[in-house]
């Protein structure tokens, strides 16, 4: 393995280690170059090949930054709505499918630290003084349901949906009564959470969600998931259906 090459899997590792989130800065390279024995010339190599893989970029000079897929994936959610590629009803119903199921996972699996930081985030929000705080501190409840399940693709997944509507959520607690309903919500969520209740947990986020659609005027159906499921599924549940209504002259002639 050449130097470059050998110095790039280091600041890989190195990032790993941090577990970092959002944008981060890296060490400039000539800590980089001390950390890892070799001159500045190699670690500036081996910098620019991850900047043409697309995991770190310049910035300010000489300063490096790494972006995580959630960052580039809000970024890409946000082009494509620009761009009219997506909407927010899409956008909404992309939630619908997948944070229930995580609610109820979160259930399952959460740990006692893991519900204390939902406890954690629940009483920042209801402590909070504006609807942009509020709004914060809601998505890292969101967040921190994903990484209850222990599954990182999750929060992966989630983050970039709730982010991308934040400015259409920050507009829906523009409403009074909003900002208490939405409490009201993440304390049934939150105490399904306690129980460990996966059922109470899965369908109180599904009334959620459905509830921001109906503040904002989203076109999303709440029961679109099923009849897509039914479809996919095959026909067990109609023929039944029909063999019944059939059935039901016979018995009603007899």
């Amino acid at each position: 393995m050449s130097a470059v090459a050998d110095v790039r899997d280091q600041i890989l590792a190195l990032l790993a280690e941090t577990h970092a989130a959002g944008e981060v800065k890296l060490p400039s390279e000539r800590a980089l170059a001390s950390r890892f024995s070799v001159s500045r010339s190699t670690v500036r190599e081996a910098l620019r090949g991850l900047a043409d893989q697309g995991g770190i970029v310049a910035n300010h000079g000489s300063a490096w930054v790494v972006q995580t897929g959630t960052k580039q994936l809000v970024q890409a959610l946000g082009l494509q709505l620009q761009f009219g590629e997506l909407t927010h009803d899409q956008l909404l119903e992309s939630r619908l499918v997948i944070e229930p199921p995580v609610a109820s996972l979160a259930a399952q699996r959460r740990s006692v630290e893991d519900l204390a930081e939902l406890q954690r985030l629940y009483l920042f929000m209801s402590e909070a003084e504006t609807d942009s705080e509020f709004l914060r501190y809601d998505i890292a409840f969101h967040e921190q349901l994903a990484r209850c399940t222990g599954n990182g693709y999750f929060v992966l997944a989630v983050t970039p949906l709730l982010v991308t509507l934040s400015e259409t959520r920050q507009e829906s607690l523009v409403e009074p009564s909003r900002r208490p309903m939405v409490l009201d919500e993440h304390r049934t969520i939150l105490d399904a959470i306690h129980a460990r209740d996966s059922a109470t947990a899965g369908s109180a986020m599904r009334e959620h969600i459905g509830s921001f659609a109906r503040s904002v005027g989203l076109a999303i159906v709440m029961d679109a998931v099923a009849p897509r499921r039914r479809a996919a599924g095959g026909s067990t549940a109609r023929p039944r259906k029909a063999a019944a209504a059939k059935r039901q002259p016979k018995e009603s002639d007899g």
